[in-house]
């Protein structure tokens, strides 16, 4: 409503991609598409359990990402 560009992925879909992106050398233009945009929200991150690998890619992309623009994410663990 504010005009800002949010987009939205699953934390598993999201290491999935990246994964995904690295084993067909496309990392780059994975991270830079989700680079785009005001806001990035990934859900559910705090479900999921991540390999090294997974782990790696995604620090990597968020990394990259937070230089520029913002980032939030969300977890169902109980407090």
């Amino acid at each position: 409503m504010a005009g800002f560009g949010v987009r939205y992925v699953l934390a598993a879909k999201l290491v999935n991609e990246l994964i995904e992106a690295a084993d067909d050398k496309q990392l780059t233009q994975t991270i830079a598409r989700y680079g785009r945009g005001d806001l990035l929200c990934i859900d559910e991150l705090g479900s999921m359990e991540l390999d090294r690998r997974g782990a790696e890619l995604l620090f990597q992309g968020l990394t990259e990402r937070e230089e520029k623009n913002s980032v939030a994410w969300t977890s169902r663990l109980p407090r």
